[in-house]
């Protein structure tokens, strides 16, 4: 008896929804999504902190919880990740859409290939671009078991994803892509954490100088790349070379965020126009970069 309500109560797909204030735009979404869900999946929203209690009126289909303050994606995630009762973890933001297939492609999927991580195309829904085999950092591009998903990094307003995919790929793990088109990306919308991200990034770049030699691989987060005389076609930057990069990325990769980054040090800040140039202390860290990661099964 006891193992027959375990099974009840397991779920092939959590689906983890991270909300704030972006209500239209979310009805439109849970109007798509709540047609297509069944036993095998259960969905979480996570209100960080706005206090959307019109959101309530969805409860009888999915879970909603309340954060009394705003503490960022990161941890609204986490939070419901923790009570998720499926065997995979999936995330979409409050802002994005799905097909109409996407839970019946995903099961079916499930059933079929028994694998960590589940790739599928995702459509940007301003432009018409489709992406085939997504590389991109966003969590939302695929599914996750969640015996194996790494918990996001606390701390990470922006660019949260980065860490996350980094994490995920030092853990040994099998992949299974679906060749077809089952998320829908909401590009550019006013007052996203992508456009206030952008926003910041204009009014100040950091210009930092490569201390130990590291792949861009993992780092193609940095824009404005200014290469040095060692010019490489192999992806790389070697000792002594200069880029610019925003605010964040510097401090990742300094090792402010404590992520035993270490592999460039700061020249200086460059702020907006209207702004005076402030020019900090070099600082050079000594811990080393572990860039070790174990490979993931094909």
């Amino acid at each position: 008896m006891e193992k027959d309500k375990r099974r009840e109560s397991m779920k092939k797909i959590s689906i983890v929804i991270p909300y704030y204030k972006t209500y239209d735009l979310t009805t439109k979404l849970l109007d798509v999504l709540i047609k297509q869900l069944n036993s095998e999946v259960e969905t979480f929203l996570v209100d960080d902190g706005c206090n959307e209690t019109r959101l309530d009126k969805y409860e009888k289909d999915i879970n909603i919880i309340h954060l009394e303050k705003n503490g960022g994606a990161t941890r609204a995630m986490n939070l419901a990740i923790g009570k998720a009762k499926g065997e995979y973890i999936a995330i979409i933001d409050s802002d994005d859409l799905i097909t109409k297939d996407y839970i019946e492609t995903l099961l079916e999927t499930i059933k079929e290939h028994d694998e960590d991580v589940i790739y599928f195309d995702w459509q940007d829904i301003n432009t018409g671009e489709i992406v085939h085999h997504p590389c991109n950092y966003a969590p939302w591009k695929a599914i996750y078991k969640k015996s194996m998903m790494p918990p996001f990094r606390d701390g990470w307003r922006y660019s949260y994803d980065v860490p996350f995919q980094e994490d995920l790929s030092n853990i040994e793990h099998s992949e299974y892509y679906i060749d077809k088109i089952l998320y829908l990306y909401n590009s550019n919308r006013n007052g996203s954490l992508t456009v206030q991200k952008e926003v910041i990034r204009r009014k100040s770049m950091i210009k930092c100088e490569v201390i130990e030699n590291f792949t861009l691989q993992d780092f193609n987060k940095l824009i404005e790349l200014k290469r040095g005389t060692n010019k490489s076609k192999d992806g790389c930057l070697y000792v002594g070379d200069t880029f610019k990069c925003e605010r964040e990325m510097a401090e990742y990769l300094t090792g402010k965020n404590a992520h035993e980054k270490t592999v460039v040090k700061i020249l200086e800040i460059e702020p907006a126009k209207e702004e005076s140039k402030e020019i900090i202390e070099e600082k050079q860290l000594s811990t080393k970069v572990s860039s070790k990661k174990k490979k993931a099964k094909k």
